[in-house]
C-alpha cells in the first residue's frame, strides 16, 4: 500500500501544477529528459495501442506522448488528479484518469500495451519496488512493454545536489534511493530487463547553478562532453 505520509506531500504539490505554463510554454519546449522519454516511448508503441502511466504526477508525460495512443493516467491523489483533469481538458485530449493505490490496481490482468512510469521507483524500499513491478506486469499484456524512468544517482554531480538540498531542507519531494539497473527486482518479480538508457546530462546541473550567472556555459559545456545523465530509462518485458 501506498504510504499516506507521501500522498499529504504529493496533495501539497498539486498547487505547482501550472496548467497555463504547460499549455502555452512547456509543451512546446520541453526538458530535454522528457523529449528523450517520450521520443522512447512512442518508437516502442504503435497506432492504438493501450498505454497507462502509474503514478502520473500531472499527466504532462502522457499529454505529450503521440495521439496514436490510448491514454490511462493514474495516481493516488485525487488533488493532483483534478489538475491533471483540466490539464488534458485544455489540450484536448482524451484521457481515461484512474485515483487508485498503485499497488492494487484496478483494471483487468493483460489490459495494456504499455505501462511506464518517470520519478516513481526510486522513492520505494526494495520490497515496494519489487512489489510495484509485479502489479506493473499483471496489467501488462504478454507481449507488452514496461518503462521505467528514474533520476540518475549514477551521475555524481545530480547525487551531489540531491545530498546538498537535503541537507539544506530545500528537497521538496519524498526522499530517493541510489537506484542502478534494477537487476535485484526485476529478476525478483519475474521480468528480464531488455535494455537501459542514460538521458539529458544538463538537468542534473539545474538542480546546482540554476541561479549563477554562469549556468548556460555549464550546461553547454554538460551538453558538448555528455558527462553523465540525469534519466535512467529501462525497457522491460515479460520472461516467456
Amino acid at each position: 500500500m501506498q504510504s499516506k505520509d507521501d500522498k499529504k506531500i504529493w496533495d501539497a504539490q498539486a498547487d505547482s501544477i501550472n496548467i497555463d505554463y504547460y499549455i502555452n510554454t512547456y509543451m512546446s519546449s520541453p526538458a530535454d529528459w522528457h523529449v528523450n522519454l517520450v521520443d522512447y516511448i512512442n518508437k516502442i508503441g504503435n497506432d492504438g495501442d493501450k498505454i497507462i502511466e502509474v503514478g502520473s504526477f500531472s499527466g504532462i508525460t502522457t499529454l505529450l506522448l503521440n495521439r496514436k495512443f490510448k491514454k490511462t493516467i493514474l495516481d493516488y491523489s485525487q488533488a493532483v488528479l483534478e489538475k491533471a483533469k483540466l490539464l488534458f481538458e485544455k489540450a484536448g485530449q482524451p484521457v481515461q484518469i484512474i485515483c487508485a493505490d498503485m499497488f492494487s490496481i484496478p483494471v483487468e490482468d493483460k489490459s495494456f500495451d504499455v505501462v511506464f512510469n518517470s520519478g516513481v521507483i526510486e522513492h520505494l524500499d526494495f520490497e515496494g519496488r519489487v512489489a510495484h513491478l509485479k502489479e506493473n506486469a499483471r496489467i501488462m499484456k504478454d507481449n507488452g512493454t514496461m518503462v521505467i524512468a528514474y533520476p540518475n544517482h549514477s551521475s555524481w554531480y545530480y547525487r551531489f545536489a540531491y545530498l546538498y538540498l537535503k541537507a539544506k531542507g530545500e528537497w521538496n519531494y519524498p526522499d530517493e534511493n541510489k537506484l542502478y539497473h534494477l537487476k535485484r527486482e526485476i529478476k525478483e518479480a519475474g521480468l528480464k530487463l531488455i535494455e537501459y538508457k542514460v538521458y539529458d546530462p544538463q538537468t542534473s546541473l539545474v538542480f546546482l547553478f540554476k541561479h549563477s550567472r554562469y549556468k548556460e556555459l555549464v550546461y553547454a559545456i554538460a551538453r558538448v562532453l555528455k558527462i553523465g545523465g540525469y534519466l535512467m530509462v529501462l525497457k522491460i518485458g515479460k520472461e516467456k
